[in-house]
């Protein structure tokens, strides 16, 4: 994985080479966004959250995107309502 900074937009960039698993990831969120809508703010409030704290780097012990939206998903699913 390369990471990098992008000097125009202040992005965080990860990048995965000969992997092709992030293709089938995707769909899976895009898809479960699609069924249920709370997905997306909840998972950027907890982003928020934990990168005020320093806890959003895996390097580091932290949650990546990945794991805090199946986290969401995982919530939604036990708590419906």
């Amino acid at each position: 994985i390369i990471k990098y900074v992008d000097a125009q937009t202040n992005f965080e960039v990860d990048v995965s080479f000969n992997v092709t698993s992030g293709v089938e990831a995707a769909t899976f969120m895009r898809t479960e966004m699609r069924n249920q809508p709370a997905i997306r703010p909840l998972t950027l409030a907890l982003k928020q959250f934990l990168g005020m704290r320093s806890l959003n780097e895996v390097f580091y012990g932290g949650l990546g995107s990945y794991s805090i939206m199946c986290l969401v998903i995982s919530f939604l699913q036990m708590h419906p309502l």
